[in-house]
């Protein structure tokens, strides 16, 4: 049976974290505690999931892993802090973490949907914060077109049952 540590290990570090900050050692904020939290999440669901034949752990790791790091670049000043920029690279983030864990399983076609869609939202924020379109623009659209990600999804449960009804006939 296999065990799984990974949850204790986070408790640890994000303790000794804590634990550094309150005894003035080092002096964190808040939200850099979180985002080191996030960026040791990823390393270990990532290494956890790498280890998997499923590969279950490898989406949440990469997406918790490249977030942390990019707010972890906003906060000391690498990247710009702005709404769309951080909606960007959120939308961003969700899109790799989808295409990477549809590498590890090619079976899994609704990860690839979500990559495409995660991956026109954060396109659309970063053009709104490179100023291409107006903010509300970008906000009208996507208020107006969210529901092509449901029938997108819809799309893809129907050929996935008739892929399964078309093998075992």
């Amino acid at each position: 049976m296999r065990k799984n540590y990974w949850s204790g290990i986070i408790l640890i570090f994000i303790g000794v974290l804590l634990l550094l900050n309150e005894t003035e050692i080092i002096d964190l904020e808040w939200f850099d505690i979180v985002f080191y939290g996030f960026i040791v999440i990823g390393l270990l669901k990532i290494s956890n999931g790498w280890s998997r034949a499923d590969k279950r752990g490898i989406l949440g790791g990469t997406f918790f892993l490249t977030f942390g790091l990019l707010m972890e670049l906003i906060s000391n000043h690498y990247l710009i802090s702005d709404d769309e920029f951080v909606l960007a690279i959120f939308s961003l983030s969700l899109a790799l973490a989808n295409l990477v864990y549809f590498a590890f399983r090619h079976d899994r076609w609704n990860n690839l949907t979500w990559a495409v869609i995660f991956g026109v939202m954060g396109g659309l924020f970063l053009i709104a914060y490179i100023g291409y379109y107006p903010r509300w623009y970008i906000y009208d659209v996507l208020e107006t077109y969210w529901p092509v990600a449901i029938i997108l999804f819809g799309v893809i449960i129907l050929l996935r049952g008739l892929r399964k009804h078309h093998v075992l006939t």
